[in-house]
């Protein structure tokens, strides 16, 4: 404790607590996080910091402001906290403080609790009102008690006095989850594979395609296929207005003994590819392209992917689960209005590949990669977890949002692969990237000209990404590019957060402090 002027010559008396403002307004988030995002947070309800209890009640007290909400704010003069239980209205995501500090040789430090558990610790540096927001890992409801604590005071007679000056918790409800909009094919009438005989050496192509360009001719349809593993020595080409589905990951699609003696449409070699068709699903299955055992590094291994979605507007992809890959996983090439959902992707082979990414788009727009679950290393030939890409035409309007991924050792989380057409207008929110030689990175390739533009990787409070042992930076964008928002991210045992300087770019309220 250092010895401070009496508390009388600098604040006024505590005053009672006052009553929990249940708001149920809308108001954005200041700056960067409004309208980049295009959505706002509900302020389910609010406190006067002037209303929570002080411990030790002398440290600190309430004095007039005129530029506070209230016309008061509560100054934490020494070490201590500011506590005040409530019982909230709704589900909270978040919280947003408003506050000040008095700097002496640094700046005040405040740590947030929330029932007991720490939810954002950062500097208080500026001296007017300023928004520090803490997101939740898990919406709360019900009682809570918050606890703002200023642990590091500093007094230098008749030079500087550090403070920590409170104004305004608002507690927010969580933002609305981000879902796809393509429905893919919506017929519900069920059409078996017949012929398609599970856990034998028989080769199923024919009976599969067969059920399932009936279904499509007939207005289409379901093919469902029940559990066990069926061979395929050809390429299945999803009709339009057709779902192929299985059971689960117990459903699967394998290439067989005669595989590569064939190419799919496009020159390559996919289990599965829509090419060119509309209103598709291939859902509920594990598709796997045998490249622990085939040798797949031969022309045109490229030209196509395990799961292809191919010159095809609104498509879907969910449930899917991808093994022994020896090209991209997922890929959407060429395509609009898709939906790749709650699949597992997995490279687990050593020394036989390259270029194995997890789920990439390439020249495609309006899209959504959600809820996936993306590991590139488990073996040593894994690349890059997510990627957007740009060849013959722009890569725009897609959000990745709560994916788990680790890329493998060729790549990174995620890459931005620069063509000759920009990437822009790309969501990258709420997901996990770790255990990646990097988080998320850009590159041109081939000279290309290009601009990666109007890209936000986290953005708010609520959708932050959260970067866990990469070996590299968490994210890195070093040309090429305008208007990046680089916000509300946490870095863990990871690299930082860079950006080369280019208009519009902002990266701020960054954590590298593992929570």
């Amino acid at each position: 404790m250092h010895p401070h002027p009496p508390l009388s010559s600098r604040l006024v008396r505590m005053l009672p607590l006052l009553a929990v403002a249940a708001c149920g307004v809308e108001e954005p988030f200041l700056g960067e996080e409004a309208g980049l995002l295009g959505r706002s947070l509900t302020v389910t309800a609010a406190i006067e910091a002037e209303s929570m209890t002080l411990s030790p009640t002398d440290a600190g007290g309430v004095a007039s402001a005129g530029t506070a909400s209230g016309g008061k704010e509560l100054v934490l003069s020494r070490n201590g906290s500011a506590i005040r239980s409530l019982s909230l209205p709704g589900q909270v995501g978040s919280l947003r403080i408003s506050a000040r500090g008095d700097t002496c040789e640094g700046a005040p430090r405040m740590t947030v609790l929330l029932n007991g558990a720490q939810v954002l610790q950062t500097s208080v540096t500026s001296t007017s009102w300023t928004s520090y927001v803490a997101r939740l890992p898990s919406p709360v409801s019900g009682s809570a008690t918050i606890d703002i604590r200023f642990d590091n005071d500093l007094y230098v007679s008749t030079s500087c006095d550090r403070n920590l000056r409170l104004d305004r918790v608002e507690f927010l409800a969580p933002a609305p989850a981000v879902e796809c909009a393509a429905t893919g094919a919506t017929s519900t009438t069920v059409r078996q594979a017949v012929g398609a005989t599970p856990n034998d050496a028989s080769d199923d192509f024919t009976a599969i395609q067969n059920a399932i360009d009936a279904a499509s001719n007939a207005g289409g349809g379901i093919v469902k296929l029940p559990a066990g593993t069926f061979i395929t020595n050809g390429h299945i080409i999803v009709r339009s207005n057709v779902k192929l589905a299985g059971v689960g990951p117990e459903t699967i699609i394998k290439a067989g003994p005669g595989f590569l003696t064939r190419t799919g449409p496009w020159g390559g070699y996919p289990v599965i590819t829509t090419s060119g068709a509309t209103n598709v699903t291939i859902a509920d299955l594990t598709v796997d392209q045998s490249g622990d055992v085939l040798d797949g590094n031969r022309p045109g291994r490229l030209n196509e992917y395990l799961v292809d979605v191919r010159k095809s507007r609104n498509a879907r992809v969910e449930g899917v689960s991808t093994r022994n890959p020896f090209t991209y996983s997922i890929a959407v090439a060429g395509s609009s209005n898709f939906c790749v959902r709650n699949n597992n992707t997995l490279s687990a082979t050593n020394d036989r590949y390259d270029q194995l990414d997890g789920i990439h788009i390439l020249d495609s727009n309006t899209g959504h990669v959600l809820d996936n679950i993306v590991d590139q290393r488990v073996g040593t030939d894994g690349d890059d977890g997510l990627v957007a890409h740009t060849m013959g035409a722009p890569v725009y309007d897609v959000i990745y949002a709560r994916n788990k991924v680790r890329g493998g050792r060729h790549g990174a989380g995620m890459q931005l692969a620069l063509g000759n057409h920009d990437i822009y207008n790309i969501r990258i929110e709420n997901n996990e990237f770790w255990g990646s030689p990097s988080g998320i990175h850009s590159r041109t390739w081939g000279g290309g000209t290009g601009v990666i533009h109007d890209i936000t990787v986290g953005g708010s409070s609520t959708t932050g990404n959260t970067f866990r042992d990469n070996s590299g930076n968490a994210v890195s964008f070093p040309s090429a590019l305008k208007n990046i928002t680089v916000t509300h991210n946490v870095a863990c045992r990871s690299g930082g957060f860079l950006v080369a300087s280019a208009p519009g770019n902002v990266v701020r309220d960054n954590s590298t402090t593992c929570p």
